[in-house]
């Protein structure tokens, strides 16, 4: 015979009516490890019978709750995985269930509920770390960098420093343009005992940013303790760039050549070594070997061997390496020769960002002058009703007192036959009928000028209306290429954001105009 089918809502129903005692206690445990065992075995349909069993003999095995929920989700139903949680949660409000909870909603795509679901936990735990954790997590994988950084610092405030938390906080706060803060979240990691990983992440994380502010002796620093930790060629190479571009270049060197000893195979490295002895250092000597050295990793590199003869005849070659170096390594000797601390390279994204920031400000501008006259043309328009409203008060009341007027001067004339009386009223009412024609037709152009007045708001409702959802289409549209051109490599990335915003500028345009 067919099992019957198990539900979430029948699990929360038997759940709903049980009276546990210990011995029940004790049969839901056993019942949670065979379920566990048989979901591992990725036999769901009957872990779920079992964890079922252990829910209805204790409604508060979190555990029970968790693996239910999870075979649920092996069975590819993972809206009753929800539900079953759901319940578990109004049962036992447990740090377990939330994270179970908050994985299920994130999987089914609804990141509004796993945010205000970790609200939730930070309300009922005011002083748990776990939760501004767990909510820093959420705003952190949604690219919510400022949000994340300030649940982190709750995170710290309450659990401390913990170096996976001082990590993600520092990432956020580079990425918002706070250098000084992510420094100091660093130093503060860097401090602490963790994990080699963790500490070369941040010792990384450090030479970046004191490079990035043109303090090179710290960030040299920063780079020294990280290749005594773990020796790189790469490390050693960039370690002698910093010390070159601050001046030291006989510290350079002999953090190149500990690079070289690492990689011997490295002819660019030999030739930047030959171009530093021989125009900062004035060595000749020590740069013919490095030049003899390159020769040997590539014997084809002629112009070493000619170099290394003129050398030899004492002849001035000075322009002639110059010449080299600069050609084939993209180093500018002369200017380093002269500024031994150069300004910081410009970000390659700033012309992006300060055209980006113009769409945005000629965007806004133009929204504001059509909401202006928007504005302005509802205001004309209450005035002009005003206007005539009171002008049809005033004219009535005329013809009102008129009215008032005639009929009194005719009830108090005494009646006489011979009187011309009737022709007197004949009158008085030809003279009321034109008057009030004459009200009918000011009403009738007052109303037709507020008729044309709203037709002429009306459109320029629909122009903004129109010109607002262009502008949200066109935005949209650019965001997402922009996060497509953020996963690219960072030459291509730049040329992507490039055209981004040509493209969304030539879009403004021709809406400006449209418009």
């Amino acid at each position: 015979m067919e099992a019957k089918r198990i539900t979430a809502r029948s699990i929360i129903e038997s759940a709903r009516g049980t009276a546990s005692g210990a011995a029940r206690f004790r049969e839901s445990e056993a019942e949670t490890v065979t379920g566990t065992l048989a979901l591992r075995r990725k036999v769901p349909e009957k872990a779920l019978q079992h964890l079922s069993h252990a829910i209805e003999g204790n409604p508060r095995n979190v555990t029970a709750f968790i693996q239910a929920s999870r075979a649920f989700c092996v069975m590819q139903r993972a809206a009753e995985a929800v539900m079953l949680l759901e319940f578990g949660l109004e049962l036992n409000p447990t740090w377990k269930i939330f994270k179970e909870l908050s994985l299920n909603y994130e999987k089914i795509g609804d990141q509004l509920k796993s945010l205000s679901l970790w609200q939730k936990y930070i309300e009922m735990f005011p002083s748990q770390f776990k939760g501004y954790l767990a909510l820093g997590e959420l705003y952190f994988r949604s690219r919510s960098f400022e949000a994340a950084a300030l649940n982190y610092e709750e995170a710290i405030r309450f659990g401390g420093d913990q170096p996976a938390i001082l990590l993600r906080m520092a990432f956020c706060q580079e990425k918002l343009r706070r250098p000084e803060d992510a420094i100091q979240s660093l130093k503060r990691l860097v401090q602490l005992q963790v994990n080699l990983a963790q500490r070369m992440e941040a010792l990384d994380g450090l030479v970046r940013l004191f490079e990035e502010a043109g303090k090179f002796d710290v960030s040299a620093g920063y780079l020294d303790q990280a290749v005594k930790l773990v020796p790189d060629a790469a490390k050693y190479e960039k370690l002698g760039d910093l010390l070159f571009r601050d001046g030291r270049t006989k510290e350079s060197l002999e953090a190149y050549d500990r690079s070289r000893e690492l990689s011997p195979a490295n002819f660019q490295l030999a030739i930047k070594c030959a171009g530093i002895s021989y125009l900062y250092r004035k060595d000749s000597k020590k740069a013919g070997s490095y030049l003899k050295q390159a020769l040997e990793i590539n014997p084809a590199a002629t112009e070493m061997m000619s170099f290394l003869e003129k050398m030899a005849a004492g002849r001035d070659i000075s322009l002639e390496m110059k010449e080299y170096c600069t050609t084939h390594l993209d180093l500018e000797f002369e200017k380093r020769a002269h500024e031994l601390k150069p300004d910081i390279e410009p970000d390659p994204h700033e012309e992006t960002v300060k055209q980006l920031v113009r769409i945005s400000l000629e965007m806004e501008e133009m929204v504001f002058s059509r909401i202006s006259a928007f504005r302005s043309g509802f205001s004309e328009l209450m005035e002009m009703e005003n206007g005539i409203l009171t002008e049809l008060q005033q004219s009535l009341g005329f013809v009102r007192e008129g009215v008032q007027g005639r009929l009194g001067r005719m009830t108090q004339r005494p009646v006489d036959p011979q009187d011309r009386s009737s022709r007197d009223v004949s009158l008085f009412l030809q003279n009321l009928s034109s008057g009030v024609k004459k009200q009918c037709t000011t009403l009738r152009k007052g109303m037709t000028r507020i008729s044309a007045r709203q037709t002429m708001i009306n459109a320029s409702a629909a122009g903004l209306t129109k010109l607002l959802d262009e502008i949200a289409q066109e935005s949209q549209l650019a965001l997402g290429k922009l996060r497509h051109a953020t996963k690219l490599p960072p030459d291509i990335r730049r040329r992507e954001m490039l055209k981004i915003v040509t493209n969304l500028s030539e879009s403004i345009e021709k809406i400006k105009n449209g418009c």
